[in-house]
């Protein structure tokens, strides 16, 4: 790591400030993320209920618990679908990505798939929401 020190005068005054700057390893970027867990609830005719039940600052973490149906988030099949949604740090952030899982009551198992393209009963498309 390199120290340089510099003096500079401001305006005309006789201050003299001195400015220490470190060079060195770029310092990485913080990632801001937070994977929010959505259960829904379908019916006949589209989407019933959802519920953000919790959230994650890790992905993996976020999936490991909705594939492990941990505290029985899926209420034994009353919900039939989960999300993971992330969005960044921020006032009205934009959803930047959504993994989908899917819960099957007669195996008990959990499995990520596709987006399901779920419609809410009027027909509008589908969109978890993060803050209940």
């Amino acid at each position: 790591m390199v120290e340089l020190v510099d003096t500079l005068v401001l305006g005309t005054s006789l201050m003299r400030v001195q400015v220490r700057v470190l060079l060195g390893a770029p310092k990485r970027k913080r990632d801001d993320s937070m994977y929010f867990i959505t259960t829904i609830k379908l019916n006949c005719e589209g989407i019933d209920n959802q519920r953000p039940i919790g959230y994650f600052k890790d992905y993996h973490e976020a999936k490991l618990r909705v594939e492990g149906n941990s505290c029985d988030m899926f209420e034994a099949g009353y919900y039939k679908y989960a999300a993971i949604i992330k969005i960044n740090e921020g006032l009205y952030p934009d959803m930047e990505d959504i993994h989908w899982f899917e819960y099957c009551k007669m195996t008990d198992n959990v499995i990520e798939v596709k987006d399901p393209a779920l419609k809410y009963q009027d027909g509008y498309a589908f969109k978890p929401y993060i803050i209940g």
